[in-house]
């Protein structure tokens, strides 16, 4: 059997190149390169319609919101944002900021992230929340499927 490596300048270069790539995390956070709203950009949109729109919402937008739905796909099939904003704006008199903040597939860290960059932002008068029985079945019990481009860059400043 041959060796790994043909020279120990080969296998520094390995070593190096595995300690780079281990502590890149920590250089993107120290460097400031990465920021929350590059890890909203850099969602596919595989994991839902609406990461674009979020992202929009969280980091672009600076308005006060009266109300806010958060959650699964069923909160975006579910609340008709529209119908919402006027009903409550008849109520309060004034025009009502309406926002469904939703994508595909559970994940209640994918919520309590949206959640806590919302209100990291934004000013939000009520939040409602949709957690379903189904949410709690074997089946659904997993953390986000995209939830790693969260929580690397959870600490990283904006």
């Amino acid at each position: 059997m041959s060796p790994a490596f043909s020279s120990p300048r080969q296998a520094a270069a390995y070593v190096g190149l595995l300690a780079f790539l281990l502590l890149l995390p920590v250089i993107m956070r120290v460097t400031g390169l990465a920021s929350r709203p590059d890890a909203y950009a850099a969602m596919p949109f595989s994991t839902g319609w609406s990461f674009p729109f979020i992202r929009e919402q969280i980091f672009q937008e600076t308005s006060d919101l009266d109300v806010v739905c958060l959650g699964s796909s069923r909160v975006y099939t579910g609340f008709d944002a529209r119908y919402l904003r006027r009903e409550l704006s008849a109520q309060l008199g004034r025009d009502a900021k309406v926002v469904v903040l939703a994508s595909s597939k559970n994940g209640e860290d994918r919520t309590y992230l949206l959640l806590r960059d919302l209100l990291q932002h934004r000013r939000v008068r009520m939040m409602v929340f949709v957690i379903s029985s189904e949410d709690f079945e074997p089946v659904y019990n997993e953390p986000f499927v995209w939830g790693y481009r969260f929580f690397p860059r959870s600490q990283i400043r904006t």
